[in-house]
């Protein structure tokens, strides 16, 4: 297993084991995966995060491997993190920090030696579990850290006493006070915040390949950042912001400009909010460039299912896809409001607004003067009341140059609709 989370499992009942893993006369490969906030409760639950039993039974010879994982916030009688009876463990640059248990074993508990336990750590962080950080015997393979407290100066999740680089929060080898670029991997939520917490005007934040699960909106703070992605072999963009269906996805606030944001090779999907479910950019003086990027998949219980670009923003977006994306009334792909856009082979398809009544603006959704220029951008199978590709209303006025609109639907104006001075 590469890269996979367990968070916000459980068992109960007399003696249960192993909130987010089980393991029993068997030898699991993990690498870099998570136990978020697991549990094991009842009378004798053991392992909140991870449980092993007869793994080294000298008949079934199973030797579980642990690399480079994260037990945190798991909870249990015995062994918050991890339970580990008779089994041939071997754990590997691994943290253990913030987990529980009844019986002084928040960090893990190593029992039975007698009968194969060979546990055996290497280079792993055990600090500030609730309760004790470990009982029971086990294998030192040598620079272990066990703290009663997890001091982490740059941020990174890694305690300090095992953090090859403690001031480098990419842990690149280039100290923060002069590292231009932020590198983030997939695997942790709540690591790009954290990276945007410690991140100086003008810095680049560079996102691995692979799906960031953040748990939490991603707030930009104010600064001029740029947020690029990576790409995939025919030129899509591979790193993909994922709010889950149960937040927004990223904002830049209001009253922090004005500031520079640049978005590159980014597919923002899943976000849910009122307003720019899944961005929700600020005007007052900001400006955006957003290149190469996909918003999909996004709701708006209001306005800008998509995207949502207050008065006073300006932006240059390319070769961006606005897809099944939906609003309640207003701009299902995107909205604008007194804002000077730029689009440039850009696709809006099967976008909607609808709320039962009046709706606007299933593609797009222009008013109070935005200017929008539009180079080369097709208007596909969207679905509003009214201009179910483009709507423009309160003198806003848009040029476009080589555009296409097919396919839409809706009451009036499926492609374009026009009014109140635009």
């Amino acid at each position: 297993l590469t890269d996979c989370t367990f968070t916000s499992n459980s068992v109960t009942g007399v003696f249960s084991l192993g909130g987010g893993m089980y393991s029993t006369e068997s030898s699991p490969a993990l690498i870099r995966c998570t136990f978020a906030n697991n549990s094991s409760t009842g009378f004798g639950g053991s392992g909140g995060g991870i449980a092993i039993t007869n793994s080294g039974d000298a008949n079934n010879g199973g030797s579980p491997t642990l690399t480079d994982c994260t037990f945190t916030g798991n909870s249990a009688v015995s062994g918050g993190g991890m339970y580990n009876a008779e089994g041939r463990s071997t754990l590997t640059n691994c943290t253990f920090t913030l987990n529980s248990a009844n019986d002084g074993t928040g960090g893990f508990y190593s029992y039975n030696q007698d009968f194969g336990n060979t546990l055996t750590l290497n280079g792993c962080a055990i600090c500030e579990n609730i309760g004790g950080n470990f009982q029971g015997p086990w294998i030192d393979g040598g620079e272990n850290c066990i703290s009663i407290e997890c001091d982490d100066r740059d941020g990174d999740g890694i305690p300090d006493c095992t953090d090859q680089y403690p001031d480098d929060f990419d842990n690149d080898g280039n100290p923060d006070a002069t590292d231009p670029e932020t590198n983030v991997a997939p695997g942790t939520p709540g690591l790009v915040n954290r990276a945007i917490a410690r991140a100086a005007d003008g810095e680049v934040i560079q996102f691995a390949a692979g799906t960031y699960a953040e748990g939490a909106v991603i707030d930009t703070l104010g600064k001029t950042l740029t947020f690029r992605g990576m790409v995939d072999a025919d030129g899509a963009p591979a790193s993909i912001l994922d709010g889950g269906g149960m937040h927004q996805v990223l904002v830049v606030p209001d009253g922090g400009g004005p500031a520079a944001v640049w978005f590159e090779n980014l597919v923002v999907r899943n976000g849910v909010a009122e307003a720019g479910g899944g961005m929700r950019l600020a005007g007052g003086g900001y400006t955006y460039d957003i290149v190469n990027c996909s918003i999909e998949s996004n709701q708006a219980g209001n306005a800008g299912g998509g995207v949502f670009i207050a008065a006073g923003a300006s932006a240059e977006i390319v070769n961006t896809t606005f897809w099944e994306n939906s609003a309640g009334t207003t701009g299902g792909g995107m909205y604008n409001t007194g804002s000077s856009l730029a689009l440039t082979d850009c696709m809006f398809m099967d976008n909607s607004a609808s709320s039962g009544g009046v709706s606007s603006g299933g593609g797009m959704y222009n008013l109070d003067g935005s200017s929008p220029t539009l180079t080369g951008c097709t208007f596909t199978n969207n679905v509003a009341r009214d201009g179910a590709g483009m709507y423009n209303g309160a003198g806003s006025s848009p040029t476009l140059a080589n555009c296409t609109f097919t396919g839409n639907s809706g009451f009036a104006g499926s492609g374009m609709y026009n009014t109140d001075g635009s």
